[in-house]
Order: C-alpha cells, then sequence, then structure tokens
C-alpha cells in the first residue's frame, strides 16, 4: 500500500468527496445508488459536510493518497432525536485499488473510537448479504449480526437481502 494518511474530514474536501463518491459509486456493485444516479455536486457535498459539522456526535473520516485524492472514507451519522441519540449509522467506502490493504479497518478503528468518545452506545451499519467483503470488515471491527431485511434492495431486477448489523457499547444488552 502505497503512503496513505488518515484524517477527519474539513469543509475544504467537497471538491475531492465530490469526485471520491462519483468513482466509489462506479466501482462498487453493492451500495445504494446506481452510477450516475446520486446527485454529487460540490454543493451537495459541502451541505451534507456541514450537516455533519453541526452535530459533534456524527463525524467523516477520510483516507486519501499522496496526490491528496480520497481513496477511502467512513461516516458516522447520529440524528438528533433524543430517543435516537445514543444510536450511530455508519457506512465505509474504500476504492477497488486500495481495498484489502487495511484502509477500511483503520477508518472504521476511527469511527468507532470517535463514538466511544461521544458516549455513543449503539453503532449500527447494513451491508448486502453477498457483499462478503464489508461483512467481513464489520464482523472484524466487533460488529454482529441482529437481523436480516428480505428483499430490501433490487439490483439489476435481482432482490437481496441485507444483514442488520450492531455493534453495543451497553451492559445491559437486552
Amino acid at each position: 500500500m502505497h503512503m496513505i494518511r488518515f484524517r477527519e474530514i474539513n469543509l475544504d474536501d467537497a471538491e475531492f468527496l465530490s469526485i471520491f463518491v462519483s468513482q466509489l459509486d462506479s466501482q462498487s456493485e453493492y451500495l445504494l445508488f446506481e452510477p450516475g444516479e446520486r446527485k454529487n455536486s460540490i454543493q451537495t457535498t459541502q451541505s451534507y459536510l456541514s450537516k455533519i459539522a453541526s452535530n459533534e456526535k456524527s463525524a467523516v473520516f477520510i483516507a486519501e493518497n499522496t496526490k491528496a485524492e480520497i481513496v477511502g472514507f467512513v461516516c458516522g451519522e447520529v440524528i438528533q432525536l433524543k430517543r435516537v441519540a445514543h444510536t450511530m449509522k455508519v457506512n465505509i467506502g474504500v476504492l477497488k485499488a486500495c481495498r484489502g490493504s487495511g484502509v477500511g479497518k483503520t477508518l472504521g478503528g476511527m469511527i468507532l473510537e470517535h463514538a466511544e468518545e461521544v458516549g455513543i452506545e449503539r453503532i449500527e451499519a447494513t451491508v448486502i448479504k453477498e457483499n462478503t467483503i464489508s461483512l467481513n470488515l464489520f464482523q472484524k471491527l466487533g460488529f454482529e449480526i441482529e437481523g436480516i431485511k428480505k428483499c430490501s434492495i433490487k439490483i439489476a431486477d435481482n432482490f437481496h437481502d441485507k444483514y442488520l448489523l450492531a455493534k453495543l457499547y451497553i451492559s445491559n444488552k437486552s
């Protein structure tokens, strides 16, 4: 793996994140968006980053190469409603060229550390059942499968199940 730098994102990264997301959409068959379907402008990305920055519990971390191109990211979003403010939803994305190099695991570790620091008690992710790379990554990070959302996504006219995964930081796991 070439030199990869990991850090928290800032508003100045909107253009680079926008480029990264377009690349990720075209390389990953298991994402929610079809290639070209996401409304992905610099302004949309800036708005998203502003929303994340306005909530101290939410965060985005990136991995960038020596050319300052984003090659991976993790976002952890927390909804600011009292009843769910203890829960973070996590997404991790890594470009194909960097998969299997530890980028996803490092980013995942960063968001887990952030979640603990800000008092998150439950972290959730959903992964399409056939996406064994992501499933293995989340399980290595300590997530457990809690359930299956049957036929919850349709890719090229084929239905796919999604796993609901979670990691708990509470003592009374019920």
